[in-house]
């Protein structure tokens, strides 16, 4: 059977047949034989469309079904894998930086308690604020952080921020803004390239707690929402860094209040770069 919307496009090429064939040539009136072979034509024409689209919409659900399937299979792995600080903020205090601190872009005030770690900021510009626990550089790894935005514009972000490079001037972004949409960018000699354009997230419960998490492995990458692969992306450009949270907000005079806790970062033993030894 046809579909309605390839029904509507055969019954507007047919109308469009008969008026060519009575406003054109000699004769007023179209030959019938030739106008039902056109729509013949015309019907086999749509049947092959039809065709391909369904097995385009096959080749994308087995796509999908082979990515959920292969995101397991990894995640079944991580499950294995060593954690490199204690999900509990209040045990790895130590490793992350609490008190207050400003710049030219905004300030930003850390609390660590009760499990949780508070961050409350305020924009004096456009800006995205990163945080990064004293850790190790990762190449492949499994991070996570369930997070909230308390009291939040409604276009300010929170994120996660993974392959920070050494120098801090460059790194990858999974960020979602209050309304569940979410991007992945690339922050490189202070410009951001898109790696994954914005788009929404059905599964993200705007005011709620949501869980946000990346899986790397090479230079392949799977992101989660929910427990839900949203998208994937496959780059080269960063090989190995560390990770951390992020927020942001995008007008001069916003301030607003988000709430992060359960923060997981694991990896393969493999991943951990090897010791050079001394000379």
């Amino acid at each position: 059977m046809i579909p309605p919307v390839l029904r509507i496009h055969l019954a507007v090429l047919a109308f469009s047949l008969l008026f060519t064939a009575a406003c054109g040539g000699t004769s007023s009136r179209p030959n019938p034989a030739t106008l039902t072979a056109q729509i013949d034509r015309s019907q086999q024409l749509a049947t092959r469309m039809a065709q391909g689209l369904q097995s385009t919409s096959l080749a994308t659900d087995l796509q999908l079904t082979s990515t959920a399937q292969a995101v397991q299979s990894l995640l079944q792995a991580a499950g294995s894998w060593e954690f490199v600080l204690p999900e509990d903020f209040d045990q790895a205090s130590a490793a992350w930086v609490t008190g207050e601190d400003s710049n030219d872009y905004g300030s930003s005030k850390w609390t660590i308690a009760l499990d949780k770690l508070r961050w409350e900021a305020a924009a004096t510009q456009g800006m995205v604020w990163w945080s990064i626990p004293d850790m190790p550089p990762l190449a492949d790894f499994y991070l996570s952080v369930i997070g909230r935005q308390i009291s939040v514009p409604p276009d300010s972000l929170l994120g996660l921020t993974f392959r920070v490079t050494e120098d801090e001037e460059g790194y990858y972004l999974f960020q979602v803004d209050a309304g569940g949409n979410f991007a992945v960018y690339q922050l490189e000699n202070d410009s951001w390239i898109p790696l994954v354009s914005w788009r929404p997230a059905p599964v993200y419960q705007p005011g709620q707690a949501n869980q946000l998490a990346v899986l790397g492995q090479g230079a392949q990458f799977y992101f989660l929402i929910n427990g839900e692969v949203v998208a994937e992306m496959y780059d080269e450009n960063l090989a190995i860094g560390t990770t951390g949270l992020a927020i942001g907000m995008n007008n001069p005079g916003d301030s607003g209040t988000w709430e992060f806790k359960s923060f997981q970062v694991s990896a393969p033993e493999s991943s951990f770069p090897t010791p050079t030894a001394n000379p």
